[in-house]
């Protein structure tokens, strides 16, 4: 009977912690998926940064959590180009680097209102 209870008691201990993984997973779908809804919505010719993303997510230290979403990010629905580093700096962009980054945002209109971003 021990061994059983034994079992019975490993199973449930790795059910738990299987558990906490999937509640894990879950919260940081939904700050992706919070994420990616956020930058779908940023108008041609704007840009955030990726701490203000982070912080209409949810979460305002996110910023690196942002970047790495989108830099795996391969959706063109997606306009991850509209997000750029608070210091002023375009970041990095997975379809071409920063020269591409820089002709899109251009293409699009984008002005640098009062040096609010200085690239």
């Amino acid at each position: 009977m021990r061994a059983c209870e034994a079992i019975q008691s490993r199973r449930l201990e790795t059910s738990n912690c299987l558990d906490g993984l999937k509640n894990k997973k879950t919260k940081m779908t939904l700050f992706t998926d919070k994420v990616k809804a956020i930058v779908k919505s940023i108008p041609r010719g704007s840009v955030l940064t990726y701490k203000e993303v982070a912080g209409k997510a949810g979460n305002a230290k996110a910023a690196r959590a942002v970047a790495n979403i989108m830099a795996a990010n391969y959706d063109l629905s997606i306009p991850c180009h509209r997000v750029i580093r608070s210091d002023g700096g375009l970041g990095g962009y997975n379809r071409g680097g920063e020269a591409k980054k820089r002709a899109i945002l251009e293409s699009e209109g984008y002005k640098n209102d009062n040096n609010r971003y200085g690239y």
